[in-house]
């Protein structure tokens, strides 16, 4: 996993610093991978939705946190985010846990509390990043590919092919005791050579022994995990 920018948080924020720690990201690096601000209308609306997607699916990230309830000067030299809280805050925090829950192709969990920040109400939200096995995450009402996102740099991405999400399901290589060395250090019931870096690159690509349209992801279950591959082109 690539290491966090500056002051970033890879765990969900405490009750008591959380909320401040955000504003002072934003205010210190903008809005990055790893922190989007919202403005509280936007509370239960599509555009919370599409970064909660990208956060879950995004691999490696480790998930991501969202301040909702503050709005970035656009006239500003530098970041600078102003708190505006949300109304009926109670109705909002509802809404976000009953969406995450059934507007996606299966339900995830979020931590997700109101908090008090410069005298007003801001929601802080932590999103943790799904499991391989269990993305792409995608809205149900569009399906495959155009209903996945995916995080890049500050933005949400729209998937566009399989291509862009392909790379979600790949796992990082084990320590060699968890893939199940023998006391030689050579794996049971395998070969010393490691499977090609491009053997789980492309879903669908036909190759012997298996049948054509064989998913990326049964050949990484089949193979030992692989790290992470950055695919030339594909950016959501």
């Amino acid at each position: 996993m690539e290491p966090l920018l500056p002051g970033a948080l890879p765990y969900p924020p405490s009750r008591r610093d959380g909320r401040r720690g955000l504003l002072d990201q934003l205010n210190n690096l903008d809005e990055h991978e790893h922190v989007e601000a919202k403005r509280g209308e936007d509370a239960a609306g599509h555009s919370i939705l599409e970064t909660i997607c990208a956060f879950a699916n995004e691999p490696s990230l480790g998930g991501g946190h969202i301040l909702v309830g503050a709005v970035k000067d656009e006239t500003a030299l530098f970041p600078v985010y102003n708190v505006t809280g949300i109304r009926n805050i109670d109705k909002v925090t509802r809404d976000v846990a009953s969406q995450v829950r059934s507007v996606f192709n299966r339900p995830i969990q979020i931590d997700i509390h109101a908090e008090t920040l410069e005298g007003k109400r801001v929601l802080v939200v932590f999103v943790p990043e799904a499991q391989p096995q269990e993305k792409p995450l995608f809205f149900k009402s569009q399906g495959l590919p155009r209903g996945a996102f995916r995080r890049v740099g500050s933005t949400d991405q729209r998937c566009t092919e399989e291509s862009d999400f392909a790379g979600m399901m790949l796992r990082e290589r084990p320590p060699a005791r968890a893939r199940g060395r023998g006391r030689g250090g050579t794996r049971r019931g395998s070969s010393t050579t490691p499977p090609s870096p491009g053997s789980c690159r492309r879903s669908g690509a036909s190759s012997p022994g298996r049948g054509r349209g064989t998913s990326a992801h049964a050949l990484c279950q089949a193979s030992p995990p692989l790290r992470p591959v950055q695919y030339p082109g594909s950016r959501c």
